[in-house]
């Protein structure tokens, strides 16, 4: 909700993506952009603040929402056999990408294999860099108490500090992630 606004038959922007693109502009040529996502609202985004020439790196792939989608584009990744046989290039990708950048992981619940195979292998190379993830907890109706909750959250906070140096940002709800973005 906090990426996209709702718009009928047109992806626009919203508070997230609209964050994300005044970051982007604010750190300029020391941004490296890049997604998992399949849609263009960074990019979408970037141009509703005016900002032009700033590459965004689909790691995935692209689903453009007009226009005809590029099945050959190597990078173009859907199914599970496109991720077997691609993976280990994208993953060499976001290595070059991450390697002594500060990174910070937008949207994503830390379970996609990819990014978190890259990250793995950035702090096996002894990287000084930090590596920050913005996660909402989730765990609402998965374990039974709210304090049970915060202390699964905190332990997974310290498997992914301890293993691969990625700092937790924990947010209450989806509407914290504009703002934290903002306190960028």
């Amino acid at each position: 909700d906090c990426l996209y606004q709702d718009v009928t038959n047109e992806t626009k922007p919203g508070p997230l993506g609209l964050e994300l693109a005044l970051l982007i502009r604010e750190l300029g040529e020391r941004a490296s952009v890049a997604t998992i996502n399949y849609d263009t609202v960074i990019e979408d985004a970037l141009e509703a603040i005016g900002v032009e020439g700033t590459a965004v790196d689909h790691y995935h792939g692209t689903l453009p929402q007009f226009g005809n989608v590029d099945f050959d584009d190597p990078r173009f990744m859907v199914t599970q056999s496109d991720y077997i046989l691609r993976g280990g290039d994208v993953i060499d990708h976001m290595v070059d990408q991450m390697n002594g950048c500060v990174t910070i992981l937008v949207g994503m619940s830390l379970s996609d294999t990819n990014v978190i195979s890259a990250r793995f292998r950035t702090q096996d190379e002894a990287l000084e860099a930090p590596c920050f993830a913005l996660v909402v907890d989730e765990l609402s109706g998965k374990v039974d108490s709210p304090e049970d909750q915060a202390v699964v959250a905190e332990l997974r906070a310290d498997q992914y500090r301890d293993s691969l140096g990625i700092e937790i940002v924990r947010l209450k709800s989806y509407s914290q992630v504009p703002q934290a973005i903002h306190e960028l």
